[in-house]
């Protein structure tokens, strides 16, 4: 039996779209919030955290990169862009041993590959769980910390960038992307290998 708050709560989650926006941008405002303490921080985004390297982790084994330690112990590290220098936390990071051109935009990009995932939460989620606050609540949860731990960090996109292999890699991206939405295409350059 759900109590007169939690019936108003999922009435309005269930009619308005802008208080579940408001719950998203309340949790982001929490998060933003624990970055002025190390400890906090690395507390509030630690399933994030854990999500987001274990992706670089598990990329760079299956391309070779020879993952060298996978850390999830916070630090506060200095760094120096256009002479400026700042200092950030460093919430987790994973080191390898064979960083290449072949293997380093994977590796740096590979955080993206939790959006599989998320559309599968996002269409199913609620077949297998009841649509209540509760479900609701841990749907915005999950939804949040995936998105969140899928975007690349600024570490990621200098490793990924690093050399000429990235190049190769959207080329392979941008041909699979064009593929997908012309079926025609494929099936034209197999029939010219064919022949």
């Amino acid at each position: 039996m759900l109590t007169n708050l939690e019936y108003a709560i999922q009435l309005l989650l269930e009619e308005h779209f802008f208080v579940m926006v408001y719950i998203i941008v309340l949790l982001e405002r929490l998060k933003r919030i624990s970055n002025r303490n190390l400890f906090l921080s690395w507390f509030i985004n630690l399933s994030g955290t854990i999500l987001h390297e274990l992706s670089h982790f598990i990329v760079a084994l299956i391309t070779f990169g020879k993952p060298k330690t996978f850390s999830l112990i916070p630090k506060r590290i200095r760094i120096v862009e256009n002479g400026l220098e700042r200092k950030i936390y460093e919430l987790g990071s994973v080191s390898v041993r064979n960083a290449n051109n072949f293997n380093r935009f994977p590796i740096g990009m590979s955080p993206l590959l939790l959006l599989i995932p998320l559309l599968y939460i996002d269409n199913y989620f609620f077949i297998y769980f009841e649509n209540t606050l509760k479900n609701t609540l841990l749907y915005l949860f999950i939804v949040i910390v995936i998105l969140d731990s899928s975007i690349p960090s600024g570490q990621d996109f200098k490793q990924a960038f690093k050399g000429y292999g990235y190049i190769i890699w959207l080329l392979i991206l941008l041909f699979i992307a064009f593929a997908l939405q012309e079926p025609s295409f494929i099936n034209s350059i197999i029939e010219r290998i064919l022949k």
